[in-house]
């Protein structure tokens, strides 16, 4: 009976099932449009959405066994999918896991030759920008290798339909963010000052005596040094090219800095007629010092530099200065994140927060697992997982994406050492006890093989329960993405992973920090026998689930740490609060710092106050709030920007150079709706707790997670020039900042420190980043019609721009010059242009209609109506 059923199940396959012809033909030749009908529902949290699929082809698309795949970042049909999928229009909708699904014909009768087929579908929550759809669904048939649909690739092609109401680019009602027009951006630019005087430096220094005199640079100064600081005087030779042949001189000196705060990064640089003078306590400060004299140089066309005099002493706002990168949701090359490292150290950054692992992947070679990247390191169409991460945030079918890639222990050592020649220290992070489907997945493969070999132990290897039944779901719709910490496997591979990371560091730059991560746990391990066991062994703790997050970092933290290393763990805010927010004892975690970084502050949610209680409770603070330092966010409210939006709906560089982690509470703005929310609103329904411990505030840090980060330009676009902001922040503190448990906030002072700022990227900073090869994000202009002319403002000042009357024949002006005259009802693309750069870019266009004749002529009507009325009196 079984041989006739699988018999028959083979005949049934073969019959149904698509040749590879086919399925590549369906690849080329199906086009699918993804449609946001409407957002507005009502108090339904999920919205509409059309999915069309157009035979372009020539020959039928026939009803059979084959699946279309695709990644979608909330549960699709998320009422009627559980347990067995949701038939919907012809199709059978199944979640796959995590962000992977799939649709196979179920009723579905085939498409002819330029027939479509629409399905109407629920999705959770709400889209509202082309890049939450995910690109390259791809489709595949029993016996039949996989094939993008090619008319997915592009989420800014019209795979994606345009989000042009109301309906599709507000999530909810009550949504008060729309696409910035063109006279919007532009009274928004034009409230800063155009002609505000650039910067010296970014960041500011604490203190600076510049005059108008000039000294010229040339290859002939001479280098003069302390043994300490050989390698930034070497920096510094490098850098200009200095040869030591005459008689003007560098000179680096030793000592003491007289500058606020006390630091052994602070500096000071004196450059007078024949001489430029670094002074510093340790060579960070002089490598600062190095940076900043980097940041007065102009070079001129004959290779010389010319250098303001002044003096200037310095010292850092923070002692944490951070930027956060992860590359395991998509991974990032070694050369762009050796390029981002040069960029913080121009800016005086100085720590490097490397999210190394996730769900989606392990990002670095690991000697003790090497399964951890064979299998963990890239995704692909293998629903086994046995040889790969299935495909996740639109990395499709092959192994060929940025969904794909890790750093050999040689690459990561590179990076390592460029780090440490820049002063920035790297904070590895594996991301335990959630966000671990990539290491759970390939643990079990290595399990596997041991079970094949009849290993004896192979058990103890395991960081999963393999009998536990819980059901649960991550935020990223995970349900296997939890290790067990119920079980010494757990720890044994902590254990391993942290003494390979020990081991990559040593000889190059010893690890100090070791990030555990500890967020956002799923609702794991309830049904687990092995916790059961546990619990049953002990008197106290742990006695239940709602203690086993806390057990687990215990626990970590013990297999982390030994006599050797003392080493300081890291964490997100989260894995150090339980039930009912409250905070584990720091001081059965460890006996050594325990860093926290504090990310939440959707504001009206009341849990801002996590980042004083942390500091109270003697955990260690870096002020990561996402409402303002978290770069995957979008720049502008405008479905044509990249970016998610769960906790803000935008963030522009001028927001985060607006932060003030000092006060927290005063940073608040707006709620989620974008409905204004203030410091005193919040405080009356929420605990603001004050900080009593401030040292325990360490610093600052801004943060790159890579959902939709597919490649290089993307990564630019997304960092940068937010980062400059972030720095700007971390280093100076500014005179306008609110002070402590107050709302005093000075917003003409701050305006006018940001109009300074921007023209300072203008002006220079954004030539610099040119040339690290660096694609900055170019701002869209602002066009408002005055007077019968049209006006233009840019976010930076003095940006060129570029204009069209049908986008052809671009003629170039620049921002702030005189107004533009267009004929009658012309239609007029505007688009911002790079600097510093050999090939231009520009910003997305923006269209406004120049009225002129329609405004003169109103203008006549009135002025021939007021003559006759002043007739009519004389008479």
């Amino acid at each position: 009976m079984i041989l006739k059923c699988v018999l028959f199940s083979v005949i049934v396959s073969l019959v149904y099932s698509l040749d590879q012809a086919t399925v590549n033909y369906m690849g080329n030749k199906l086009k699918i449009q993804f449609k946001v009908d409407s957002n507005l529902n009502g108090n339904s949290e999920d919205c509409d959405v059309t999915i069309t699929l157009t035979n372009t082809g020539t020959q039928a698309i026939p009803r059979a066994d084959w699946h279309i795949y695709f990644n979608n970042l909330y549960m699709v049909e998320p009422q009627t999918i559980r347990p067995n999928g949701a038939t919907v229009n012809g199709f059978l909708f199944e979640h796959v896991n995590g962000i992977l699904f799939r649709f196979s014909p179920n009723g579905f009768n085939g498409l002819d030759p330029g027939n479509d087929h629409q399905i109407k579908i629920k999705m959770q929550y709400w889209i509202v920008s082309r890049t939450s759809i995910q690109p390259n669904w791809y489709v595949v048939s029993p016996n039949t290798d996989p094939k993008v649909l090619v008319l997915t690739e592009d989420v800014f092609s019209d795979f994606v339909a345009p989000f042009d109401s109301p309906d599709s680019y507000k999530r909810y009602d009550g949504d008060t963010y729309h696409p910035f027009t063109a006279e919007e951006r532009y009274d928004k630019y034009s409230k800063f000052k155009s002609d505000a005087d650039p910067k010296p430096i970014i960041p500011t220094p604490s203190s600076e005596e510049m005059n108008e005199g000039q000294i010229e640079l040339t290859t002939t100064w001479n280098v003069t040094c302390v043994e300490q600081f050989q390698e930034e005087c070497d920096y510094l030779q490098e850098h200009f090219g200095l040869d030591g042949s005459g008689e003007s001189k560098v000179l680096f000196e030793m000592g003491e800095i007289q500058s606020q705060p006390k630091s052994d990064e602070s500096y000071s640089l004196e450059i007078t007629g024949s001489s430029i003078v670094i002074r510093a306590p340790e060579a960070a400060g002089a490598f600062y010092g190095v940076q900043s004299l980097i940041s007065l140089a102009q070079k001129s066309g004959d290779g010389s530099w010319s250098v303001q005099q002044g003096v200037i002493s310095d010292s850092p706002r923070y002692q944490y200065r951070g930027m956060h990168l992860d590359v395991a949701r998509n991974f990032v090359q070694k050369d762009d994140v050796i390029t981002l490292l040069k960029a913080m150290a121009m800016y005086k950054m100085n720590n490097f927060h490397f999210h190394l692992t996730d769900d989606e992947g392990w990002r670095v070679e690991m000697k003790s697992y090497p399964d951890l990247t064979s299998i963990g390191g890239k995704r692909a169409h293998d629903l086994s997982e046995t040889t790969s991460i299935i495909p996740q945030l639109g990395s499709g079918p092959t192994d060929q994406t940025s969904g794909s890639g890790f750093y050999t222990e040689s690459e990561y050592r590179e990076i390592l050492t460029e780090a440490d020649k820049l002063h920035i220290r790297v904070i590895p992070e594996i991301d335990l006890p959630g966000h671990a489907h990539a290491a759970i997945k390939a643990n079990l493969a290595y399990y596997n093989r041991l079970v094949e070999d009849k290993d004896p132990d192979a058990a103890d290897v395991l960081i999963s329960d393999l009998n536990d039944p819980t059901e649960y779901e991550s935020v990223q719709l995970f349900t296997d993405n939890a290790v067990n910490p119920c079980i010494g496997g757990t720890y044994s591979f902590v254990q391993s992973v942290v003494q390979d990371l020990i081991e990559l560091h040593k000889d190059i730059q010893p690890l100090t920090v070791f990030h555990l991560g500890g967020d956002e746990v799923a609702g794991a391990w309830e049904n687990s026998s092995k916790c059961h066991e546990l619990y049953a062994a002990t008197t106290d703790f742990p006695s239940s689930v709602s203690d086993l997050l806390e057990y687990f970092m215990r626990n970590a933290s013990a297999s982390v740490l030994t006599a050797d290393n003392q080493l300081k763990i890291g964490l997100w805010e989260d894995g150090a609060i339980g039930k009912e927010e409250t905070l584990f004892d720091k001081t059965l975690l460890s006996d050594n710092d325990v860093i926290t970084y504090t990310w939440q502050t959707i504001w009206e949610w009341g849990l801002a106050n996590r980042a004083y209680k942390l500091a109270n409770a003697g955990y260690k603070v870096v002020m990561s709030q996402a409402t303002h330092l978290y770069f995957d966010h979008p720049y502008e409210p405008d479905p044509e920007e990249r970016g998610l939006y769960w906790a803000t709906r935008f963030t522009e560089a001028s927001k985060t150079f607006g932060f003030m982690p000092d006060n927290v509470y005063a940073n608040a703005d707006a709620k989620r709706s974008g409905e204004p929310y203030t410091r005193d609103e919040m405080c009356a329904e929420f605990d603001c707790v004050e900080l009593e411990i401030p040292e325990n505030i360490l610093g600052m840090q801004c943060q790159l997670f890579s959902e939709t980060i597919l490649s290089q330009e993307n990564f630019h676009y997304m960092v940068f020039p937010r980062l400059l902001a972030c720095a700007e922040r971390a280093w100076h503190k500014a005179p306008w900042e609110a002070t402590q448990n107050t709302n005093n906030v000075n917003k003409q002072s701050r305006d006018a420190d940001w109009s300074r700022f921007a023209a300072t990227l203008s002006d220079k900073e954004f030539g610099r980043l040119a040339e690290l090869g660096i694609a900055y994000r170019l701002s869209p202009p602002g066009v408002k019609e005055e007077q019968g002319q049209m006006k233009v403002a840019c976010e930076y000042p003095n940006m060129p721009v570029q204009y069209s009357e049908g986008g052809k024949d671009w003629q170039t002006a620049v921002c702030g010059d005189d107004a533009l005259v267009f004929s009658k009802d012309a239609r007029v693309e505007f688009r911002t242009v790079s600097r510093g750069e050999k090939t231009e870019r520009f910003s997305r266009s923006v269209v406004a209609r120049f009225n002129k004749g329609q405004k003169m002529a109103s203008n006549m009507f009135i002025l021939s109506f007021l003559a006759l009325v002043a007739y009519l009196w004389l008479l």
